[in-house]
C-alpha cells in the first residue's frame, strides 16, 4: 500500500538573531560604564602618584553631592593649592672630568697679551705646558672679535684696541709654532663694561640700584641674556682654537642674608620657587654646561669660597663644589704654599671621577707646588 504524504508543506521555523541580542547587551553595558564613569568623577582624588575614588558617604554616612530645595546639585567647596618643589641638584650625575690630562700653566693678564710679552711667557715654559690667557677680565673687555648678540650690540670687542684683529695670529704662534696648550679665562658674574652698557643684566640691591662693591659690578645669575652670552663666548673661543675655557667669578656677592640688616637682591627674573645665591649659581652653571655638552675642549670653573671647599657648598656666594665637580672638567682654586695640600684633601671628598691632582688645580703666586697640575700667577710684591 502506498505511503500517504501530507498535502501541505510545513514551513521552516525561524531562528532567533542572536547577534542582535549580543550587540544590544554590549551597548547596554557600555552605556552603563559611561554613566558610572562620568557620575563618579566628582569623587575622584588626583595626586601626583595616582588617582583614587573616594566616596565620602561610605566614610561618614554623608553624600559628597547633595541637592538643594530646587533640586540642583550642591557641591562641597574645595580649596586647590599648587606647590612647587625647591630646586635640588644633589642627584645630578657626573658629566665631566673623564680623561683629563695634567696642566702646568702660567697665567697671562689681558694687558700682557701683545707682541712684546707673549714670547717672554713662551720662553718661561720650562716646567710647564700651558698658558692661561685672560680673554675677558672683570673690566669687560673682549680680547677677540665676537659675533655674540650682546657683544656686537654693545661693541664689547671695540675697547681692546687692535688685539681682537690679531688674536688669530697669536693663536697660530702659540699653538702651531710652539705646541702650547691654551686656556681662555673669562669672567661671568662680574663685568664692569656689560653692567654699564646693558642695565637688563644687572644684579640690583633691594631698592633697585646696580650692586657694585670693591670687587666689581655684579650681574644677575638668573638672567637668560647673560647665560646665552657666556655660552656664545665659550663657543667662539673653542672655534678660535683654545683647548679649554675656564669661567671665573661664577658667584654672587658673599652676603649673609641671615645677618641683621641684610637686604635681599633683586633678580632680573621672577620664579615660583625660592631665589637665592645657591639656586641662582647652580641653575646658571647647569644651563651653561648643558648648552656646551658637545664642546670641542674642556670646560672648567674657579672656586672662590673656602667654605664651599670645606663644607661642599657656600650659601652666601652660591658656589657648590660637589656640583662643580660633576659639571666641570676642572676646578681652579687660588691658594698658597702652606694651604694647598690641605685644600687638595678637602677637594677629594667631593670628587667621584678622575684624579684630584689633575682636576683640582691650585692657582699659586710665585712658586710651583708639588702637584701634577697648577697655574702660576706672577705677583710683584710691593715694598
Amino acid at each position: 500500500m502506498a505511503k500517504v504524504v501530507g498535502e501541505f508543506y510545513k514551513g521552516r521555523r525561524k531562528q532567533r538573531n542572536t547577534a542582535v541580542v549580543i550587540v544590544g547587551i554590549l551597548l547596554g553595558i557600555l552605556a552603563l560604564v559611561l554613566v558610572v564613569f562620568y557620575g563618579m568623577q566628582q569623587y575622584a582624588v588626583i595626586t601626583k602618584d595616582d588617582v583614587k575614588i573616594k566616596l565620602k558617604f561610605l566614610e561618614d554616612g554623608e553624600e559628597a553631592v547633595q541637592e538643594d530645595e530646587s533640586g540642583a546639585y550642591v557641591f562641597e567647596d574645595v580649596t586647590a593649592e599648587i606647590t612647587y618643589d625647591e630646586p635640588d641638584y644633589s642627584s645630578v650625575v657626573p658629566q665631566a672630568g673623564y680623561n683629563v690630562e695634567p696642566i702646568r700653566a702660567i697665567f697671562v693678564e689681558y694687558n700682557n697679551i701683545n707682541d712684546e710679552m707673549l714670547p717672554q711667557y713662551v720662553n718661561r715654559l720650562k716646567e710647564g705646558n700651558a698658558l692661561v690667557l685672560e680673554m675677558m677680565p672683570k673690566e669687560g673687555l673682549l680680547m677677540w672679535q665676537t659675533n655674540s648678540e650682546l657683544g656686537t650690540k654693545y661693541g664689547l670687542s671695540d675697547y681692546s684696541g687692535d688685539i681682537p684683529s690679531v688674536m688669530p695670529d697669536y693663536m697660530t704662534y702659540l699653538k702651531e709654532e710652539n705646541g702650547i696648550y691654551l686656556v681662555a679665562q673669562i669672567n661671568v658674574c662680574i663685568d664692569d663694561l656689560l653692567n654699564k652698557s646693558c642695565t637688563s643684566v644687572q644684579l640690583c640691591n633691594s631698592v633697585g640700584y646696580p650692586y657694585t662693591d670693591e670687587i666689581g659690578s655684579w650681574l644677575c645669575p638668573y638672567n637668560m641674556d647673560l647665560r646665552k652670552f657666556i655660552v656664545d663666548c665659550c663657543n667662539e673661543l673653542y672655534a678660535l682654537g683654545f683647548d679649554e675655557v675656564v669661567l671665573a667669578n661664577v658667584r654672587q656677592p658673599a652676603v649673609d642674608m641671615n645677618a641683621e640688616g641684610a637686604e635681599p637682591f633683586l633678580y632680573t627674573r621672577t620664579m615660583m620657587t625660592t631665589q637665592n645665591a645657591r639656586y641662582g649659581v647652580s641653575s646658571l652653571v647647569s644651563y651653561i654646561t648643558s648648552q656646551l655638552d658637545k664642546r670641542s675642549g674642556l670646560l672648567s670653573v674657579y672656586l672662590d669660597s673656602s667654605t664651599a671647599l670645606v663644607n661642599g657648598f657656600d650659601n652666601t656666594n652660591g658656589q657648590d663644589l660637589e656640583l662643580f665637580f660633576k659639571l666641570f672638567d676642572r676646578v681652579y682654586y687660588m691658594t698658597d704654599m702652606y694651604a694647598y695640600q690641605f685644600n687638595v684633601e678637602y677637594a677629594q671628598k667631593y670628587l667621584d671621577v678622575g684624579d684630584v691632582k689633575d682636576r683640582f688645580v691650585p692657582v699659586v703666586l710665585n712658586y710651583l707646588p708639588d702637584n701634577t697640575s697648577w697655574v702660576l700667577v706672577d705677583y710683584e710684591e710691593k715694598s
